[in-house]
């Protein structure tokens, strides 16, 4: 292919050159637009003033504080975590037997006002248990155990030492370990967060006045993370037999369960 050049020379190029020519001048027209649209870019804002009062403030003006907060509530709830193990020599019989104690412990919880929706089935086992003493492999079956364990919720907290009193009451009953609880948790941490703010309130307050400003309003609020619970109580039981026809020494007090939570907030300033 030719062509006639600006001073009435004649060009001679291929076919290959002229499609590398036409997309180097597309490239060209290309990043000239993407350079207007950076350009253009560049000189808007998309930062609009906050307005309080009929005042304009910039949204850059802030002072950022991480407010903590916690409260104290007394439990009213208490989950007691117990097994139920038996162990007989047909595995049939010792499911059969593992049911007759947990309608025995449900008989019992009833009479103290505790429903069978109150208890829990948490997980269920069947192993076999071999006998490995003066054998050889492949082990004899000696017995099967069948683990039953269960969460009892107790509403009334009152009632947690005569609760324990009965369910190891059982030879096949061993009591684990026992929890408490809020039934209202949302009361709990909107008190923890009202105490986060007030906090995050007076740091704010402390900042300004040391660096000269004044706080005019708020720009955002973000709540971080709220975490409450208490600790498992470990109850002085023996296990199986031992366990039997024990009672608690002592009453067991509901513990006071703390909520914890943290707020994030963007004051204003001027």
């Amino acid at each position: 292919m030719n062509f006639l050049n600006g001073y009435g020379k004649v060009w001679y190029i291929t076919y290959e050159e002229v499609i590398f020519l036409n997309t180097k001048i597309l490239g060209g027209i290309v990043l000239c637009s993407f350079g207007l649209l950076v350009i253009a870019a560049c000189g808007t804002s998309d930062k609009q003033p906050i307005v309080i009062d009929g005042k304009n403030y910039s949204p850059d003006n802030t002072i950022t504080v991480v407010g903590t907060g916690n409260s104290k509530m007394k439990a009213d709830t208490g989950y007691l975590y117990a097994d139920v193990t038996v162990e007989q020599k047909d595995s049939k019989e010792a499911q059969q037997m593992a049911a007759d104690t947990m309608d025995e412990l449900y008989n019992s919880l009833r009479q103290m006002g505790i429903n069978n929706k109150d208890v829990e089935t948490m997980n269920y086992s069947v192993e076999m248990v071999r006998d490995y003493q003066n054998q050889k492999p492949p082990y004899p079956i000696k017995a099967y155990r069948v683990q039953n364990s269960i969460k009892i919720t107790i509403d009334d907290v009152k009632e947690i030492s005569d609760v324990i009193d009965s369910v190891a009451n059982s030879p096949y009953v061993s009591v684990n370990n026992l929890a408490f609880d809020l039934a209202d948790k949302e009361k709990a941490e909107n008190e923890a967060i009202e105490n986060a703010t007030e906090n995050a309130k007076q740091k704010a307050k402390l900042i300004a006045k040391k660096l000269g400003v004044h706080i005019q309003g708020i720009k955002s609020v973000e709540i971080l993370k709220t975490n409450n619970g208490g600790d498992n109580v470990r109850i002085p039981y023996a296990s199986g037999l031992e366990s039997a026809n024990k009672s608690v020494s002592a009453p067991i007090s509901a513990q006071n369960i703390k909520t914890a939570t943290s707020v994030e907030v963007k004051f204003l300033v001027d």
